[in-house]
């Protein structure tokens, strides 16, 4: 489901504690390829000030962001 979220028939929840002491500009913190042009998969990222989650199949793309980070 993680490497190709067309398969999440029922949808997927993730959950995990993250302790990041600095963020750096197009830091990535977890992917299995939804960063990447014409694939799929999941990716956690930190650009523009902002926490980013992206969901990508080979035809969609969801993305969620946050800019309420605290260190």
């Amino acid at each position: 489901c993680l490497c190709n979220p067309s398969n999440c028939k029922f949808g997927l929840t993730i959950s995990f504690d993250l302790k990041v002491l600095a963020f750096k500009e197009y830091m990535h913190i977890f992917t299995s390829g939804g960063n990447e042009k014409n694939s799929y998969g999941v990716a956690m990222y930190y650009r523009y000030d902002q926490f980013f989650v992206t969901f990508s199949t080979l035809t969609q793309e969801w993305t969620v962001f946050t800019n309420n980070i605290t260190l």
